[in-house]
């Protein structure tokens, strides 16, 4: 029985002494059932038991066949993706490529091809293409020359740019400013001489004739036929008849006092204007000794604002001695507490040499017995 050892690596097979491996019209497909696979297996492993031998069992050379043309496939089928990438690359290449480069490709492919070893067909064949190449190359320079004349002589006829014209007259501009300025000017001076100074009248007629509509529109209202002061007064009337007719009204009417009082009470307009007078010859009196009196409030109201600074820096310093005083009254609590602490390890440290001193006493005397002894 012949003994298959699949021991070795696959790299140093004989790939070649296969038969049909290199032609592939010679390839033939075995089949084989499963059955009869495992019978042999069985088989072989029985003689092998019967002989006494421990051998592993034998591969079909079916299944190298098969592993092998699979294999074979996949590298083909590996070699034409990378060629169809290789394709797509070069398609590529050349569409990025403009003329003159492709031109120049052409000719040195056909060059190569020159110096290959080619029949007299090809070898003519390749002539004619160079010509041709030749021609469209003479062609693509010449008209690169001729848009590079048409460009130059477009570009060298423009030696100035035209531009528009354009006229700016700026007198109506300075006319219309002046005219505004005028404008302006009788504007503000149109009224009373007098309060032509004052700020509040420094505005044109066109502002105060607006205002003064605003006025009158505000005392005619919606209704021109019937003003907003005809409604004010038909409306003060009505309070004065509901004020009769209310319970102060008829109480004032029947008790003569409360008239009286009420009345007293009530300030006329002639009164408020005998005030006024009273206190304008009482002003008199005074002008001259008022500017004198402001300039005393005013320097009165700067002691005033003196003071009330020095009081809040008091103030101030007042409660930085009171938090003086409290931290010092912690660091006093502190070194109270630390001083007692400081007695009680001196107590402490007494009493410990007061021990040690003991100790020592009772070994010199222990000393003394034994060196007696």
């Amino acid at each position: 029985m012949n003994v298959i050892d699949l021991s070795d690596p696959a790299i140093n097979v004989d790939y070649d002494s296969l038969i049909g491996i290199d032609n592939e019209e010679s390839q033939e497909i075995f089949e084989n059932e499963v059955k009869e696979d495992g019978q042999q297996e069985e088989q072989e492993e029985a003689s092998s038991r019967k002989d006494g031998l421990i051998v592993e069992p034998g591969r079909d050379v079916e299944s190298l066949r098969r592993a092998i043309r699979d294999q074979l496939l996949f590298k083909i089928h590996r070699q034409n993706q990378s060629d169809c990438a290789d394709a797509r690359k070069l398609s590529n290449d050349e569409e990025d490529e403009s003329r003159q480069q492709k031109l120049e490709r052409i000719r040195e492919e056909l060059e190569e091809l020159k110096i290959e070893n080619l029949t007299s067909e090809m070898q003519t064949e390749i002539k004619e293409l160079c010509e041709i190449q030749s021609k469209l190359a003479t062609e693509s320079s010449s008209r690169l020359t001729n848009l590079r004349k048409k460009l130059l002589e477009t570009y060298e006829g423009q030696d100035t740019v035209i531009l528009p014209n354009i006229i700016l007259d700026t007198s109506n501009i300075k006319r219309l400013q002046k005219l505004d300025q005028k404008i302006s000017l009788m504007e503000r001076f149109v009224g009373i001489p007098e309060a032509l100074e004052a700020e509040e009248d420094r505005k044109s007629v066109h502002s105060k004739v607006n205002e003064l509509y605003r006025s009158i529109q505000l005392l005619q209202g919606d209704d021109k036929a019937e003003g907003k002061l005809q409604k004010f007064r038909d409306r003060l009337v009505e309070l004065n008849e509901e004020f009769e007719n209310s319970l102060l009204g008829k109480k004032i009417q029947q008790d003569l006092r409360l008239k009286d009082e009420t009345v007293s009470k009530l300030v006329m307009p002639e009164n408020k204007v005998k005030e006024i007078n009273s206190m304008h010859s009482m002003f008199k009196q005074y002008q001259d000794s008022l500017p004198l009196l402001a300039e005393r409030m005013k320097s009165l109201n700067k002691m005033n604002n003196r003071v009330i600074e020095m009081y809040e820096t008091t103030k101030g310093l007042d409660s930085q001695i009171t938090s003086i005083q409290e931290q010092g009254k912690v660091w006093l609590k502190a070194l109270n507490e630390l001083d007692k602490k400081f007695d009680e390890q001196e107590v402490k440290i007494r009493e410990n040499m007061e021990q040690i001193r003991r100790k020592i006493d009772t070994l010199e005397d222990e000393a003394l017995q034994r060196n007696s002894k």
